[in-house]
């Protein structure tokens, strides 16, 4: 009777080890262990217009293409227009550079690595202001008008983010009156 009990008892044991162990293996990383990130995206629409009214009360001629007027090219000009923004960029600093900077020693860029640049240009863009400066710069060389306006976009990776730049381009003239 105890030796049937006994049996009982080792088999029991022997079964939670079994589980024991099955359970510590099936936990186990197998290979690189991943992490998934969700982002949602609102549904948005962004709209860039410029009013170019204020450049034609002055006398100032802009056109995406090219008119059937007499005129001298003064320049071709292009522009970029790199709206505002925020980098933020995380360092790893070395055990030995932390305990340099507890006793007053400058910590420079050198000193660490970089871990992360992420860029925030979630500001606004003020294309108008860029047309105003476009506009000043052909009247500075003598020009009237801005023809062939075309406006094109150039994406930079900046950390983790893109970040847009406008390009501005086309021709200063004088028209022949």
């Amino acid at each position: 009777m105890i030796e049937r009990i006994l049996r009982r008892i080792i088999w029991l044991v022997l079964i939670a080890l079994v589980g024991l162990l099955a359970g510590c293996a099936s936990r186990r990383p197998k290979g690189p262990q991943l992490e998934t990130e969700t982002v949602y995206i609102k549904q948005r629409s962004d709209i860039y217009g410029t009013d170019f009214r204020p450049y034609i009360k002055r006398g100032f001629l802009i056109l995406p293409w090219r008119p059937d007027i007499e005129f001298d090219v003064v320049a071709d000009v292009m522009m970029e227009f790199h709206p505002a923004g925020r980098l933020t960029t995380v360092r790893r600093l070395t055990p030995e550079v932390v305990k340099r900077a507890t006793f007053g020693s400058k910590v420079t860029p050198a000193d660490t690595s970089v871990v992360s640049r992420d860029w925030d240009s979630s500001q606004p863009w003020e294309i108008s202001g860029a047309l105003e400066e476009l506009y000043r710069y052909c009247t500075a060389l003598g020009a009237d008008g801005f023809i062939q306006l075309r406006v094109t976009h150039r994406t930079h990776e900046l950390g983790s983010k893109s970040h847009r730049d406008l390009v501005f381009s086309g021709y200063a003239i004088q028209r022949k009156r």
